[in-house]
């Protein structure tokens, strides 16, 4: 495989993975305040708790992503999103849970500004608008398919599967990494 069709599949599953994570969850969240038993209150006040850790992601690892090479970081973001689907996916408490979301809102804190650092690195400026375009189709389109399909997912097998899904395109992206 070329290098900028390698290139242009590894945007394309992170920005799959690390916006879908955040938002295939959503629909799932009675299940979850049912499952573990929270109040509905509880359990949506995740999502504040996930867009929090992400805010401070982007404040921690901004200066780290212009020292370490992109790929890397990215890789590094996939197996803490990993680790994060894991916890989540296993988990039988919130505090377990919340864990396994704060490691993966700062997964995709490092992974949406690495990914954007890379693409601003290439030095031709048409290839960098490819990648920007296809980059910017991605991560618009997941948040909007993600819970969907988490949705669906929840409905016929469980919200822990949600994560489980993520979790395997983490493999998938990390391979293609």
């Amino acid at each position: 495989m070329n290098q900028i069709r390698r290139s242009l599949l590894t945007l394309i599953s992170v920005g799959l993975v690390i916006r879908s994570a955040g938002n295939i969850f959503q629909p799932a969240l009675s299940y979850l305040a049912e499952d573990l038993g929270l109040t509905q209150v509880e359990a949506t006040s995740n999502l504040t708790f996930y867009y929090f850790c992400l805010m401070l992601s982007f404040l921690f690892f901004g200066p780290i992503c212009d020292r370490f090479p992109k790929n890397r970081l990215l890789q590094i973001s996939l197996i803490g999103c990993f680790f994060g689907c894991i916890l989540c996916g296993s988990a039988t408490e919130i505090t377990i849970f919340n864990i396994g979301r704060c490691i993966q809102a700062f997964s995709a804190g490092l992974a949406l500004l690495s990914s954007q650092i890379w693409i601003g690195d290439q030095p031709d400026k048409k290839e960098m608008m490819k990648r920007l375009a296809w980059f910017s189709m991605i991560v618009s389109i997941a948040p909007i398919l993600a819970p969907m399909l988490g949705g669906f997912i929840s409905d016929w097998l469980s919200w822990r599967y949600d994560f489980w899904f993520i979790l395997l395109m983490c493999i998938i992206g990390f391979t293609i990494t």
